[in-house]
């Protein structure tokens, strides 16, 4: 949604304040600027000169240690550079641009450039054409959060493979005592339970990419609908429809009326990527009410005995309900990515041009590293609009920052739209939504991307819920009452309806709008439905 003009005035004030110079003007002459030009020229050439050396005999692989900030991720092994390559990279750590990386997924996005800090003291420069002595490059591929891990303690972790899943592959991890549960060709990679004592001689492997832990991940409407303009698009014919399929990676999606058109049950195939549990009904509650904001039908709250339509965005798409979270709406990393895996693989059968990931997590490393990023890179690659709620620790202030930088992976990925929360103070007008407070803020961590890229009703959104569901059960109080849509209802609460905040609610808001936009032009890529959802936002 476009920002508040008074605040666009306030950044500009800000901006303006922040690049006002702090040093005299030199005179507006030809002069000046033909000495300054060619006194630049001279400085260029002898770095280049003196320059090519001293970084030519730095650590192997052309790693840049030297430059690389203590508190940043180790970032893979490079191919050895050209003079004038090594030069630029290492300036460039320095300035404060991240360093490139030898990338498992490829032709990604162009970031935008981060604004460079003040020119470099002579000192940095010094530290910047330095010879790096990166002795411990096999430290590189383990993630921050595997360093010092108990020798003897036992983890899954997901690991990365150079050139492929194949037997060979898997038998270096073999050798080291792991044990092999699931292979993850989308990403070329598996995951293995491990010792910690294990890993760094696992990670000193040439064909080993990356190691990270099978992190755990969790999941981050009359007036909502309305809010987005969703009857424009309605009464114009675009309610999604039987060529459109969102995939929704949640807790998975119970069985309800309100998911039932005129002929059929709107949900055409579900799967558990749960462990030990082969159930696909939600019996958490949180992919039921994500499901229903974005293709529920409406069916038990329509007609003359309701005063108000609790309907989705997109209510005859069709829902591909992949479980991916437990009963306590915890799930993992390498779930969520089988999941994924699988919904590529339904692509065409079930005409999935939609995922929905109301999950997340931290962010531990760099989007071009973590597994799950990988993950939904390929989706997107494969013709999949891929949206992701943003998080909710818009309110943590743990790190001093007043809630930016906490953008929840997978969203954290520049490919994937992700989205931010807006309360709409429970009115169908705009005109006075504001930004939920909770909603995740940007940057992102370690790459410092520009993110969310689109803000949706994610503030007390009623959908859909079960009776004895988890969410349900410790929280009665947002069981929608019987009065509230039913004509002439009584106090009593409704056992279809259910109040939830947050950016999972959000996300499946801007799913069924991109729903809609593919029913009128089914043509359109991943990249053409995002840049028009955010030009038009």
């Amino acid at each position: 949604m476009p920002s508040d003009e008074r605040e666009k005035k306030q950044i500009a004030r800000n901006n303006r304040r922040e690049d006002k110079p702090t040093t005299p003007r030199l005179p507006k002459s030809a002069v000046w600027g033909t000495c300054l030009l060619m006194l630049g020229l001279f400085l260029l050439t002898s770095i280049g000169y003196f320059g090519y050396n001293s970084l030519n005999s730095s650590a192997p692989s052309g790693d840049v240690a030297a430059a690389t900030s203590a508190d940043s991720p180790a970032q893979k092994p490079q191919s050895a550079p050209t003079p004038s390559h090594g030069i630029l990279e290492r300036l460039r750590s320095v300035w404060g641009s991240t360093p490139k990386t030898t990338e498992p997924a490829q032709n990604r996005p162009q970031v935008a450039e981060q604004r460079p800090a003040a020119a470099p003291s002579e000192a940095i420069l010094q530290a910047a054409l330095t010879p790096s002595d990166e002795k411990d490059a096999p430290q590189a591929k383990l993630s921050p959060d595997l360093e010092g891990i108990d020798a003897n303690a036992n983890i899954n972790v997901i690991v990365q493979f150079k050139g492929g899943l194949n037997e060979e592959n898997l038998d270096l991890v073999r050798a080291q005592g792991g044990n092999h549960l699931a292979s993850l060709h989308l990403i070329n990679a598996a995951t293995f339970t491990l010792q910690g004592r294990a890993l760094k001689a696992l990670a000193a492997q040439d064909q080993i990419a990356y190691i990270t832990p099978d992190r755990r991940v969790s999941g981050a409407l009359d007036s909502t609908a309305a809010a987005v303009n969703a009857q424009v698009a309605w009464t114009s014919g675009y309610t999604g429809s039987s060529d459109t399929g969102i995939a929704v990676i949640d807790s998975g999606v119970s069985d309800l009326p309100d998911f039932y058109g005129s002929e059929s049950n709107h949900v055409v195939y579900s799967q558990s990527f749960v462990p030990n549990d082969s159930s696909t009904s939600d019996v958490f509650g949180h992919g039921t009410h994500v499901a229903g904001i974005a293709a529920g039908t409406g069916k038990n709250s329509t007609g003359s005995s309701y005063s108000r339509t609790f309907k989705g965005i997109a209510p005859k798409a069709r829902i591909i309900n992949l479980r991916v979270l437990n009963q306590y709406g915890v799930g993992s990393d390498s779930a969520v990515i089988s999941a994924i895996q699988k919904a590529i693989a339904l692509k065409d059968t079930y005409k999935i041009r939609v995922i929905n990931l109301s999950l997340g997590r931290q962010v531990f490393e760099s989007y071009k590293l973590d597994p799950l990023c990988q993950a939904v890179e390929q989706a997107w690659q494969a013709g999949i609009v891929v949206v992701v709620a943003a998080g909710n620790q818009g309110r943590n202030n743990s790190a001093g920052t007043n809630g930016y930088d906490t953008i929840a992976a997978p969203g954290n990925d520049p490919f994937v739209i992700t989205v931010g929360a807006m309360n709409t103070k429970g009115t169908p007008g705009r005109t006075d939504d504001v930004i939920a407070t909770y909603s995740s803020k940007g940057p992102t961590a370690i790459d410092h991307i520009v993110k969310p890229d689109l803000v949706a009703p994610g503030n007390r959104v009623v959908s859909l819920y079960k009776a004895g569901q988890t969410l349900a059960s410790l929280y009665p109080i947002n069981e929608v009452l019987n009065s509230y849509y039913v004509t002439g209802g009584s106090s009593s609460y409704s056992s279809t309806y259910f109040t939830l905040s947050g950016t999972s609610m959000a996300t499946p808001v801007v799913s069924g709008a991109v729903a809609l936009l593919l029913q009128q032009h089914s043509d359109l890529t991943p990249d053409q439905v995002k840049a028009r959802l955010m030009k038009t936002a």
